[in-house]
């Protein structure tokens, strides 16, 4: 396993490299429009209240999906090629997201990305790995199992949880300092 970690730092190294291409090369126009990393835009975010229940949902929806899209393409022939493919998409989208925030906020943009993906993020990452260790591993690791699929799903509830009730404060908290 240790020899195919470096590949798969690489693979996902790419996918950041391209995401930062395409920020700067391609879409900086668009990403300066946004305005997502705008200091009035970060303060009235600040102060929005949405209801709990229709947050949760919203969460739930967006949070699933890519966990869903995956799992239904490692049921494929095809694991291997959709573990790298997510590698490359989520590193691509990473280094789209870190290169906007710079754009407009500098090296504050970093800061404030990395405190909106804590304290949740970790734990979608540990459900992530597990499924991608079974497809980058298959037939080699034993098959995937009910124990497997209630740990991921733990680890997914306890990732949505923080991000409903945790993430919003944690954010509120920095970007009132």
């Amino acid at each position: 396993m240790r020899e195919y970690t470096k590949i798969w730092v690489a693979v996902y190294a790419a996918g950041v490299m391209a995401g930062i291409l395409y920020a700067n090369l391609i879409a900086q126009e668009s990403i300066m429009q946004m305005g997502i990393f705008a200091e009035n835009h970060l303060t009235e975010s600040v102060k929005v209240c949405v209801p709990g229940l229709e947050y949760i949902w919203y969460i739930v929806r967006m949070r699933l999906l890519p966990l869903c899209i995956l799992t239904l393409a490692g049921a494929t022939r095809w694991k291997k090629t959709s573990a790298v493919l997510f590698f490359l998409w989520t590193g691509f989208l990473a280094g789209v997201l870190f290169c906007a925030a710079v754009l407009q906020l500098g090296i504050k943009g970093i800061f404030i990305c990395v405190l909106a993906l804590l304290p949740h993020m970790p734990f979608y990452v540990a459900a992530y790995v597990a499924i991608l260790i079974y497809l980058l591993n298959y037939p080699v690791v034993n098959r995937w199992n009910i124990n497997k699929t209630t740990g991921v799903l733990i680890l997914y509830a306890i990732g949505i949880f923080l991000e409903c009730y945790v993430s919003p404060a944690v954010l509120r908290f920095a970007l009132n300092l």
